[in-house]
């Protein structure tokens, strides 16, 4: 699978946890203020198609962080955060538009 393969998918999985919990999060983001949220990868699990190469969302991650992702996942404003665990920050406006497209 190559790096463009595993950087879209990563994005769909976490288009499908923002259509779901996106409302919530933008609202939350308004009301203080903030024009990214930063969501921790181990929220969108529950949301993460397994593929036959990487069975878990964080075998994924694995090859985001080996592709050097950064160039795919900024054309949608995305940035991995690698600290305790791995989040991505995602601009609000981004939510935003996804939730439009999606009633």
């Amino acid at each position: 699978m190559s790096c463009e393969e595993v950087c879209s998918h990563f994005i769909r999985t976490v288009n499908s946890y923002l259509a779901s919990n996106g409302g919530r999060l933008v609202a939350l983001a308004r009301a203080s203020n903030q024009s990214t949220v930063k969501l921790s990868t181990y929220g969108l699990m529950r949301y993460y198609s397994p593929l036959l190469n990487y069975p878990k969302l964080m075998n994924l991650l694995k090859a985001l962080i080996d592709c050097g992702l950064s160039e795919c996942l900024s054309s949608h404003g995305f940035e991995l955060i690698e600290e305790d665990e791995v989040y991505v920050r995602i601009p609000v406006r981004y939510v935003e538009e996804l939730l439009k497209r999606h009633q």
